[in-house]
């Protein structure tokens, strides 16, 4: 296994047996145990006492001689398919209209005015276990979708973000496997 980005399936542990495992299984914060073990490679798989939560891990190990670590894990990565930017001749009417009303007459939506666009759209979706926007996570959005740098989305980078929030929506809603409104660490490693 050494050097092996490998993901270890149930045959693995099938077909080799434990060499040492944690005396005690118990829903405690801390369990520590201590093994003596002869010189050879080893697999050391951390558990959490419920499935699928995350937790904290440190492993200590002493040796007679320099000893090699590596950290078998999968490689997380994400495959997104190509934005489709519009003009704003190719934007929907509607969103158009909607726009207008939003931002007002400068037509453009500010940092507070975005904050306050989104919490209202988020305080109605009562699946959603949140606080809602901060203003400095909607400073972030600003910034990053601002072309013109002017501190404010118009209506193309509305358009754009708006897309955006509607998709990772919609990614949230299909991987929260268990309903609760928020993500696991476990269920944002799936999505």
């Amino acid at each position: 296994l050494v050097g092996q980005p490998v993901h270890l399936k149930r045959d693995f542990f099938l077909a080799n047996a434990s060499r040492a495992r944690s005396e005690q299984f118990i829903n405690l914060r801390e369990v520590s145990t201590r093994f003596r073990l002869p010189p050879g490679e080893y697999v050391v798989v951390p558990s959490t006492f419920e499935p699928n939560k995350e937790g904290d891990f440190v492993l200590r190990f002493f040796s007679e001689k320099k000893a090699g670590t590596q950290e078998l894990d999968d490689q997380v990565q994400a495959i997104l398919p190509d934005e489709q930017v519009l003009s704003e001749e190719e934007i929907d009417e509607n969103f158009k209209a909607l726009f207008r009303q939003l931002a007002g007459e400068d037509m453009e939506i500010s940092v507070r005015e975005l904050r306050t666009i989104l919490n209202r759209i988020i305080s109605k979706h009562k699946d959603l276990r949140t606080k809602g926007f901060s203003l400095e996570s909607c400073r972030s959005m600003v910034n990053l979708m601002d072309r013109d740098g002017n501190g404010k989305l118009g209506l193309v980078e509305f358009n754009i973000l708006w897309n955006r929030i509607r998709n990772y929506l919609s990614i949230f809603r299909k991987f929260d496997l268990d309903k609760s409104g928020s993500m696991s660490a476990y269920e944002m490693r799936m999505a």
